[in-house]
């Protein structure tokens, strides 16, 4: 949980992967995994398929759901994360792994304007902390009566209805959606032309995109991501609805002394915004596509 692709060679903590740090970055992971599979007597040649992901612990989920955070920001960290670094990543897991088909699944819009705003409101205060989050949301405040001012003046029904944070963040959804998918298709399609990848007979990388429709997304009426639900006394103890959190939030506490105060306030409600088991299901069936289609011949 929270690994990133950079930096390439880094220590790994030795935490439990629940705990939300950067490390074992997805470096690490590739030299940890072909470590094992030496030690087990598993030769590189004999692994027919990396199943990966990667990109948005490198730009930060908070980047996402902040109101302010500007489209052309979002797009270079994009281009850097999801297209550049994932293109160094997969030739890396080619040369690791030289028969291996290499399948890198997309990511989805976080908030739509289907999301619940009391949903949202807490991921907020959550993600960025009491004092921030509060600031943000004052922030969002005005903004929203500023809307409402212009939507007076020119009598528009439409805009004195709407919610000026759900859409602006529906917005950067979107924006993500959209880059992140072509950054790392563009990534794929990359590998798969170079003349120095991918020289097994019949290997490949291949991007599974997987869409969330407005009403799957944050918070909204059948959503497909855990969400927190309610607090147990104070913005450090906010309770989530996904399986593990009983576990995690045990794991976190024996580890705490290891975490900085930052992964203290998230690390036991770190699935929130990761996909549900309807979500989880949506990407299997994705995946399972894909690795039919590859095995029956070209996509």
């Amino acid at each position: 949980s929270g690994a990133a692709i950079l930096p390439k060679a880094k220590a790994c903590p030795a935490v439990p992967g629940e705990v939300p740090v950067g490390t074992p970055t997805i470096y690490a992971q590739v030299n940890s995994a072909s470590s094992i599979y030496a030690s087990s007597g598993v030769k590189p040649e004999e692994v027919n398929l990396v199943l990966l992901n990667g990109g948005i612990n490198d730009i930060g989920f908070p980047l996402i759901v902040d109101p302010f955070t500007k489209e052309k920001n979002l797009i270079k960290l994009s281009k850097k994360f999801c297209l550049e670094e994932m293109e160094k990543l997969l030739l890396t897991l080619n040369k690791t792994f030289p028969k291996a088909d290499l399948v890198v699944t997309g990511y989805y819009p976080m908030i739509s304007r289907k999301t619940d705003p009391e949903f949202l409101t807490k991921l907020i205060r959550a993600f960025f902390g009491l004092p921030k989050g509060n600031d943000l949301l004052r922030q969002a405040a005005k903004k929203q009566k500023e809307q409402l001012k212009r939507a007076e003046r020119t009598n528009d029904v439409n805009l004195m209805q709407s919610n000026w944070l759900i859409d602006r963040l529906a917005i950067l959804s979107d924006v993500w959606k959209r880059t992140s998918d072509a950054d790392l298709e563009a990534a794929v399609s990359r590998i798969n032309s170079r003349s120095d990848s991918l020289p097994g007979p019949g290997t490949r990388a291949v991007f599974v995109k997987v869409n969330f429709l407005p009403e799957e997304c944050y918070g909204a009426s059948n959503t497909h991501l855990w969400k927190i639900t309610g607090s147990g006394g104070g913005i450090g103890n906010l309770e989530t609805d996904d399986q593990m959190f009983s576990q995690r939030a045990e794991t976190c506490r024996l580890v705490a002394a290891d975490l900085n105060s930052r992964a203290k306030l998230i690390c036991p409600i770190a699935g929130t915004g990761h996909p549900n088991l309807s979500g989880s299901k949506k990407y299997a069936d994705a995946i399972m596509d894909q690795l039919k289609c590859l095995l029956a011949g070209p996509c």
